[in-house]
């Protein structure tokens, strides 16, 4: 059985609950497996070397897997707590996220999904941010 694969124009904005705001327009891939959607893209930004990031979303949550020079991987879902984590050429740190509000309004590689979590690493809070992926096939 063959996997439906396609192409997409994503936008991604991250507000930091310091008053920062970064907006950020990358092309990635998107398809459908076993209940869940995939959106896969590079990250755009020169510190984070060749990080590939594959999102993994539900219903009920979004998922973030980095792979490459930088690594992480960090969970969101309403009301949750998730533990994850940071990696680095100089280590690892261990993350939670406290998600306060997780929308998805996607389907099939369009729409938005939008996630606003609290961060607590070393067991200080770090922010409150909020991030939007809007998704668009591109044709």
């Amino acid at each position: 059985m063959s996997i439906l694969k396609k192409q997409i124009k994503i936008r991604i904005e991250a507000d930091h609950g310091d008053g920062g705001r970064v907006v950020r327009t990358v092309r990635g891939e998107w398809y459908g497996k076993e209940g869940a959607e995939y959106i896969r893209y590079h990250e755009p930004e020169p510190d984070m070397g060749n990080t590939t990031a594959t999102i993994r979303l539900t219903n009920e949550e979004v998922r973030v897997i980095r792979h490459g020079d930088f690594r992480s991987e960090q969970a969101f879902a309403e009301g949750r707590a998730d533990t994850g984590y940071f990696e680095t050429p100089q280590g690892r740190m261990v993350i939670e996220n406290r998600t306060l509000r997780f929308d998805n309004r996607s389907e099939q590689g369009n729409g938005t999904v939008e996630w606003k979590y609290e961060m607590i690493a070393g067991g200080e809070a770090v922010g409150t941010y909020t991030l939007k992926m809007t998704m668009q096939e591109e044709k």
